[in-house]
Order: C-alpha cells, then sequence, then structure tokens
C-alpha cells in the first residue's frame, strides 16, 4: 500500500514537500525518513493526505510534528606545542646545564614531555633526565650537573631534544645545544689538538625500533706500540642487524693500517667491539691523539639508529721513547753525588 505524506516547515522559509512511503503486504507499518538540513529550530510535521486504497485516520493520529533542535559543535581544542630554550649557551665544566621548556597553550593539567640527550666529549657527570612535568604554569626547568674535572680535554656540546608524545608536539624550536668549555691547563709541552666539532645530529625516524649507539675504549691512554679496543653499546638490543659508521678524527698516524670505517651490530647484540693496534716507531716526536666520532653516511642511512650519550671518544697515544737516555742521566747524576761525598 502506498501512502502519501505532506511536509511541512512550520513558520521556516523551507519549501513543503511531498513524500510516500509503501507498506509491504502482510505489514501494518514501515518507517518514513523526513531530511531535516537546514531546519534547525523549526517545527517538522508529517501529515497523511487522502490517496487510492486507504483514508486517513482522525485528525490528531494522521500527523505529527517534532522540533528540529540545532546541534552546536564545539571547535577543536589547539594542540599543545611544547619548545625548550637554553638559559646559558655556554657554561664552563662544572656548571649546572639549565633549560626552559614551554608549553603553549599551557596545559589544563600536569603535562610529562619525553626527552633525549646526546653529547660530544664527556661532561655529563650522569644522563640527563628523561622526562620533564610542565605544570599548569606553561614553563617547566631541565637542569643537568657538569663533571670538573682535572682532565684537560677539548670543549665538548650537550644537546637536549623534544621527543613527540601524548598530549603535545614538539615547537619548531625541538632542540638545543649547549658549549662545555674545558678549564683544565694541559700538563705537557705539546699544543693541545683543536676542539673537536660536535657530530652530525639526526633524528631517529618517527615510529621506528631506535638503538641509541654509545662508543668508548674504558681507557684515556696507551702507550705507543699498543692496541687500543673500542667498545660499542646499543639500547635497546637491535632487533636486526645494523651499520653504524665512523668518522676518525686527527688523523691516526700511529696506527697499523686505516681503522674500520663501520662497525655491524649482529640482531639480538647490544654489544660490539674492534681493536687498533698503535706503532712503535721507536722516534721521540711527543704524544698523538686518537679520536672516533658514530657518524652517519651513505652506507648507514638506511639504518635506524641514533646517538647515545657518549657518542664520541678521545684516546691519547703516549710516546715512551728517550726513557732510557733519561734514565741513563739519572744514573750518571747519582754516580756524580757518590764522588762528591767521597
Amino acid at each position: 500500500l502506498t501512502v502519501a505524506v505532506t511536509i511541512t516547515y512550520g513558520d521556516c522559509a523551507l519549501q513543503q514537500s511531498a513524500l510516500s512511503v509503501t507498506i509491504p503486504a502482510g505489514d501494518s507499518r514501515t518507517m518514513l525518513a523526513v531530511p531535516t538540513a537546514g531546519a534547525a529550530g523549526c517545527t517538522v510535521t508529517a501529515a497523511i493526505t487522502a490517496g487510492e486504497g486507504y483514508r486517513a485516520a482522525t485528525a490528531a493520529d494522521a500527523s505529527v510534528s517534532v522540533p528540529v533542535t540545532a546541534v552546536t559543535v564545539q571547535p577543536e581544542a589547539p594542540p599543545t606545542v611544547v619548545t625548550i630554550a637554553a638559559d646559558q649557551l655556554t657554561v664552563v665544566e662544572g656548571d649546572d646545564l639549565s633549560f626552559t621548556l614551554t608549553a603553549e597553550p599551557p596545559p589544563a593539567s600536569d603535562l610529562t614531555v619525553t626527552v633525549t640527550w646526546s653529547e660530544s666529549g664527556s661532561f655529563l657527570t650522569e644522563p640527563g633526565p628523561l622526562t620533564v612535568t610542565i605544570p599548569t604554569s606553561g614553563t617547566a626547568t631541565l637542569r643537568a650537573a657538569t663533571d670538573n674535572d682535572s682532565a684537560d680535554e677539548p670543549n665538548g656540546e650537550v644537546t637536549v631534544t623534544i621527543v613527540h608524545g601524548s598530549g603535545y608536539e614538539a615547537g619548531t624550536v625541538y632542540s638545543v645545544t649547549v658549549t662545555v668549555t674545558d678549564n683544565d691547563v694541559s700538563s705537557t709541552a705539546a699544543t693541545p689538538p683543536a676542539p673537536a666539532p660536535a657530530p652530525a645530529k639526526w633524528k631517529c625516524p618517527p615510529g621506528t625500533y631506535c638503538p641509541f649507539v654509545n662508543i668508548d675504549t674504558g681507557v684515556a691512554s696507551v702507550r705507543e706500540g699498543s692496541p687500543v679496543v673500542f667498545t660499542m653499546t646499543a639500547d635497546p638490543v637491535p632487533l636486526s642487524a645494523i651499520t653504524v659508521s665512523l668518522e676518525w678524527r686527527y688523523p691516526p698516524a700511529r696506527t697499523v693500517g686505516e681503522p674500520p670505517a663501520t662497525v655491524t651490530f649482529d640482531a639480538g647484540s647490544s654489544t660490539a667491539s674492534f681493536r687498533v693496534l698503535t706503532i712503535n716507531n721507536l722516534i721521540e716526536d711527543g704524544d698523538s691523539t686518537l679520536q672516533v666520532v658514530i657518524g652517519r653516511d651513505t652506507i648507514s642511512a638506511s639504518n635506524a639508529y641514533g646517538l647515545g650519550l657518549h657518542p664520541i671518544t678521545t684516546v691519547t697515544i703516549e710516546d715512551d721513547d728517550g726513557e732510557e737516555e733519561e734514565d741513563g742521566e739519572d744514573d750518571e747524576d747519582e754516580e756524580e753525588d757518590d764522588e762528591a761525598e767521597d
């Protein structure tokens, strides 16, 4: 049975429309959908009109009116953007590093922000905090201590980087670097090496499992002719083999052969080691410096790894020639002293 229905929209300036609905054979009811686009604030009335094969019921049962209310769409709140700034861009070893994190707009409740640290040289007394809480005021301070040691070493850099997290986005200024200057005087007459430039920085690819790689020797110096053992660590453990590039600075003229340009971590292994043999040249030519930095180039660009807190290490190769001559001079001095006493 096909039933005709007239749709009106009360006092709204919407055109009256005629619809029809079919009641299937064997059924006593069906549904009629009435469009309400543009009818906010109006009263929509559906009324049965006369047709073939049926008659309308009483007036009260032959029409129905429904008010249409407007739906208020709340505007989406802007994302909280977090930026970072260094309170001092240069500090002397032993001074604290201080950074200010700013959230805009300020969070409605305490916001936990994740950061990473990287370092050239060895100035942090311990790894810096990996999270900082920004209160509803919108700003927070992040601090870390530096070590006032007695070793003469090149100046270094410490970098803090904001990592995207829940409830916030990293802003345009998401990373900042502070220079840490050495305050120790060289104990040798040789000219100390120039400060090493910071290793190239990059971010781990978003959404990847990305180990952070460090390198160390465990010693500050070796005598010429001795091997230097370099140990590299990756945290978390690589799920598949990764190849890490190495950049050798202060060209190592006292090594046997060329040091390796890359080192590979096996899948499931968090350490990788290699040895560099130094030359005992029997020439009194002073100490020299051997320095290596974790790098990134076309060989390793497809690997997902990042710089750890210790991406650079330096070893002094001590010259051991001329010691016999000095010992001989000491013996001659002792003989002269004995003759004077006689």
